[in-house]
């Protein structure tokens, strides 16, 4: 199936990260993890933006907007607990764990 852009709810956006809730009830978990899923909302996912998911099957996950072009507009995001997401991640955080601003 195919994104519903209607089941896409901000839910709390701050410092440059927002986090949405998308509700299927006729997508896996699976079809949202491939590929293009998410191009139709491209113009509002940012990269570092989090989706928590819920599927047909009511299971659930967590999705990290890895990238957004606008020239291409395409998404890609990395499921939560994945070897993509663990092989993109800092070595180390900041001291307090925050980027620093300038």
């Amino acid at each position: 199936m195919a994104l519903n852009p209607l089941k896409l709810s901000l839910m709390v956006g701050a410092d440059g990260a927002s986090w949405y809730r998308y509700a299927s009830s006729a997508d896996t978990l699976a079809n949202m993890a491939a590929a293009n899923y998410f191009n139709a909302v491209q113009n509002i996912l940012n990269p570092g933006d989090v989706i928590i998911a819920n599927d047909s099957a009511n299971m659930n996950n967590i999705f990290f907007v890895k990238t957004s072009v606008a020239a291409t507009g395409v998404v890609t995001v990395v499921a939560f607990g994945t070897a993509a997401l663990e092989a993109d991640a800092p070595a180390a955080a900041p001291e307090n764990g925050r980027k620093a601003h300038k």
